[in-house]
């Protein structure tokens, strides 16, 4: 890529920055069914979670995020936790439960494995379903669609046909996206991970009960964005102290 693209592409990913910050700000980051108890625990089954790197501006299979990627299990078991204590402090008692996952789990082209590595996708043993068509609209691969509309639209019914669970079941997301820090001209390469956390709990009856949505910027660094546990841990808890603050808006 010539230097030129280089600066081109560095701006037009800092317009997308600016973009899901705005989106962001302005969209409700929990929401939860009005008519749910409050003082019963509701339990869920958490039947996904997934933890997945976004192509950046230097998009590709390289040796560097290759040997990042291997970080991804041990991040995406430590973040489970934490996003457990989201539910639990919304009302929600959340389990995972994979004897009632078999014969439900997603097949792919690739083992586990490899698919972490060579991908930068790791899904939960415990948890490995990959959203169907319904969920997948609203944990949808890009945050640019992170906007949820109207989640009981004709259309999500339709989209959800199918897909819901004889339980509660929890859908939790983890999108780690590269991100260069602008400066003046366009010429600073500090880089981070941008973590977006998204936790979807849907009943029965294939409605959305609770959502739940944020994110954090990990550690920075000269030209290589760290995907350390560590790095993509600060960005996780930096999401979830966020949400601290957020009020419930009810269905």
């Amino acid at each position: 890529m010539s230097p030129v693209h280089r600066v081109r592409s560095v701006l037009a990913l800092s317009c997308l920055a600016s973009c899901l910050a705005s989106s962001l700000a302005c969209l409700p980051a929990i929401r939860k069914e009005a008519s749910l108890s409050n003082t019963e625990p509701i339990p869920t089954t958490i039947v996904s979670v997934v933890v997945r790197v976004l192509p950046g501006d230097d998009e590709g299979v390289d040796l560097v995020g290759m040997m990042q990627n291997s970080s991804l299990e041990q991040f995406g078991r430590d973040a489970l936790p934490k996003v457990e204590m989201v539910l639990r402090k919304h009302g929600f008692e959340p389990k995972l439960e994979p004897e009632k996952l078999v014969g439900l789990k997603s097949n792919s082209l690739l083992p586990d494995d490899a698919m972490t590595a060579l991908l930068g996708v790791w899904r939960h043993p415990d948890a490995p379903l990959m959203p169907a068509a319904g969920v997948a609209s609203l944990l949808a691969g890009q945050p640019p669609s992170w906007p949820f509309g109207d989640a009981r639209s004709d259309v999500w019914a339709g989209l959800m046909q199918g897909s819901a669970l004889p339980m509660n079941a929890t859908y939790v997301e983890v999108l780690v996206e590269p991100r260069t820090d602008v400066g003046c001209g366009g010429l600073n390469l500090w880089r981070h991970p941008e973590v977006y956390v998204r936790a979807l709990t849907i009943n029965p009856q294939g409605q959305p009960i609770f959502i739940a949505r944020t994110s954090g910027g990990g550690e920075g660094a000269p030209f290589i964005v760290n995907r350390s546990a560590e790095s993509l841990g600060k960005g996780l808890n930096a999401g979830i102290t966020r949400l601290d603050n957020e009020k419930v808006v009810p269905f």
